[in-house]
């Protein structure tokens, strides 16, 4: 059977990186305002694990098109890749959950918009490094959330939560351009 990709040694030094847990942004926009998807590497140009774990080109809407930024409040809100399947049969699975203080009109039309709608979504952990969520032909979807709550006591934090869910074969990184998806493109 041939190899994939040459395994290489994985070491838990960090070489002086940030490892702060946390997301940044996010920027969400529609499935179908995309006009052109960055691709998965092809095996026998990608050398290294890294290569092979990381998107190859850019996200690019289409005219008029521009993402939303979603800014989350500090500690609140999550970004995980889980495995999902039966041996021989193994995938992953991204999820975002989303939350907000308090219950404001805008939450609640954001979570009108996109309770059907297909969506993508940019995650940008606290370290900069950026995750998609979305590709060609499948986009994030909405998930049971924890919806919107006044809480009980006076003391209880009123709050809005929303999570999406998006299956891909191999999770990777994105590392294309994502300041240019946040002015409308021409």
């Amino acid at each position: 059977m041939p190899e994939c990709v040459t395994l290489q040694d994985l070491d838990t030094s960090l070489n002086c990186q940030n490892n702060t847990g946390g997301i940044l942004k996010i920027l969400a926009m529609y499935h179908a305002d995309v006009s052109a998807w960055p691709t998965e590497p092809l095996q026998e140009a990608a050398t290294t694990m890294a290569a092979m774990g990381s998107l190859v080109g850019d996200l690019i809407l289409k005219a008029g098109k521009k993402a939303s930024v979603i800014i989350l409040p500090l500690n609140k809100g999550s970004f995980t890749i889980t495995e999902v399947g039966e041996t021989g049969g193994m995938s992953h699975q991204m999820e975002v959950a989303i939350s907000q203080n308090g219950i404001s009109p805008e939450v609640l039309g954001f979570m009108g918009a996109t309770k059907n709608a297909k969506m993508v979504f940019v995650v940008i952990d606290t370290n900069g490094q950026a995750y998609l969520m979305g590709d060609k032909d499948v986009a994030a979807i909405r998930d049971k959330g924890d919806g919107a709550t006044t809480g009980t006591a006076r003391t209880d934090l009123r709050s809005s939560g929303l999570k999406f869910i998006y299956p891909v074969n191999n999770p990777r990184v994105y590392v294309g351009e994502t300041d240019g998806l946040l002015t409308a493109a021409l």
